[in-house]
C-alpha cells in the first residue's frame, strides 16, 4: 500500500512539475474563483494563472457566467437579483454582490430623492448615474445634479466617482433632455481584454430653439485617466423620438433605440448616422449586444409572442419565439 501511494505521489509531481501539463490542468478549473485559490498554493501556479496569454484562453474555455440582473427601484441603490440555479462554487460571488451598496444618500431630507440609474454592467463592472432632485411643494422638480459612478462589485475598492461631461444647455433653466437622465454610458471590452467607458450625451433642445423640434445631438466622450475626452459629435433630424431611449456599443458603432420603428447608428470613426428598420409589428422591444462585433440582438413582443431577433450583414432573422401570452 504504501509504495502504492509513493508511486502515486511520484507520478502526481511528475505532472504538475511540467509547466505545460500544469498550465492545461488549470485551464479546466472551470471557474475563476476555483482559479483564484489554485494560484494561492504557491507563486509557480500564480505565474502561470496570471499570465495574460493563459487569462486569454481561460476565458475562451470558460467564458463569463450570468450572475444576475439589477432591478431599479424609485429611491435609493438597484436591487441585484441573482440567475438561479447557480453552482455552489459561484455562492460567494453571489453573496459578495448582493451586500454592494452603490452609495445612494440619505439625508432625511424628505423633499429630496437621490436615485441610482444603472447604465451598464460588463465583466463585474457597473456604471452608474447618480440623480438627485429636489420636490418643490408638488409644483416641480428641480434637478440638483448628476454624479456618475464606477463600481466593481467584487473588488469595492476600485469605485470611483466622476462628473459628467454635461453641455451648457444643461444650465438654462428651461432645458430638458432625452430620457431619465438625457444620457447613456457604454463600455467596450477591448482586445487586451480591458474595460473602456464612453460618454453617451443626448440633446434635443426643443424648448430652447423651437425649430429644432427634430434635431438630435450626440455627443460621445471617452474615459481617460480619470477624465471625459471628446470622441466624436454628430447631430441628425429624428422624429417622434421615444423618452426611453436605449442603446448599446458594439466595436465602433453605437446603436440607437432612438424611435419605435428604427434603430438610429452613430458611426464613431465616421461620426456619421445611419439607420436600420426594426421588424415590423413589434409593440415594443430593446436592444442588446451579440457575440460578434458586427451584429445586436433584439428583444421584443409581436403578436402577443416574445421573440428574439438578429441583425448581421444587413437584415434580421429570428432566432427565437416564444410560446403566445394571452
Amino acid at each position: 500500500m504504501e509504495e502504492d501511494a509513493a508511486a502515486a505521489a511520484a507520478a502526481v509531481s511528475k505532472v504538475l512539475s511540467d509547466d505545460d501539463l500544469l498550465a492545461e490542468i488549470l485551464l479546466r478549473a472551470g471557474f475563476p474563483t476555483t482559479l483564484v485559490r489554485a494560484a494561492a498554493v504557491c507563486r509557480r501556479w500564480l505565474h502561470h494563472a496570471s499570465d495574460k496569454a493563459f487569462l486569454r484562453r481561460f476565458r475562451k474555455l470558460n467564458p463569463p457566467r450570468i450572475l444576475g440582473f439589477y432591478t431599479q427601484i424609485f429611491q435609493g441603490d438597484p436591487r441585484f437579483v441573482p440567475m438561479l440555479p447557480q453552482p455552489p462554487e459561484l455562492a460567494a460571488a453571489v453573496r459578495i454582490v448582493q451586500g454592494y451598496s452603490f452609495g445612494a444618500p440619505n439625508d432625511g431630507d424628505s423633499l429630496v430623492s437621490h436615485e441610482v440609474l444603472v447604465h451598464d454592467c460588463r465583466n463585474g463592472s457597473v456604471s452608474t448615474a447618480l440623480r438627485s432632485t429636489r420636490d418643490h411643494a408638488m409644483r416641480f422638480e428641480e434637478l440638483l445634479g448628476f454624479t456618475v459612478g464606477m463600481h466593481s462589485p467584487l473588488c469595492p475598492e476600485k469605485a470611483m466617482a466622476i462628473d459628467p461631461p454635461l453641455s451648457p444647455h444643461h444650465e438654462h433653466p428651461q432645458y430638458r433632455g432625452l430620457g431619465p437622465a438625457g444620457f447613456l454610458i457604454l463600455s467596450r471590452e477591448e482586445k487586451d481584454g480591458s474595460l473602456s467607458y464612453f460618454f453617451v450625451l443626448l440633446e434635443n433642445p426643443t424648448s430652447l430653439d423651437t425649430t429644432s423640434e427634430t434635431n438630435f445631438a450626440v455627443h460621445v466622450f471617452m474615459l481617460k485617466d480619470g477624465a471625459w475626452c471628446m470622441l466624436a459629435s454628430a447631430t441628425t433630424q429624428i422624429d417622434d423620438w421615444r423618452e426611453d431611449i436605449r442603446a448599446v456599443l458594439v466595436d465602433d458603432r453605437i446603436y440607437i433605440m432612438a424611435t419605435y420603428i428604427e434603430i438610429t447608428v452613430l458611426d464613431l470613426t465616421t461620426s456619421s448616422f445611419s439607420t436600420v428598420k426594426l421588424p415590423p409589428g413589434l409593440s415594443d422591444s430593446m436592444i442588446s449586444r451579440a457575440d460578434d462585433a458586427s451584429s445586436v440582438y433584439l428583444v421584443g413582443m409581436k403578436e402577443h409572442q416574445l421573440g428574439i431577433w438578429l441583425h448581421k450583414g444587413g437584415s434580421w432573422s429570428i432566432v427565437g419565439l416564444a410560446a403566445e401570452w394571452s
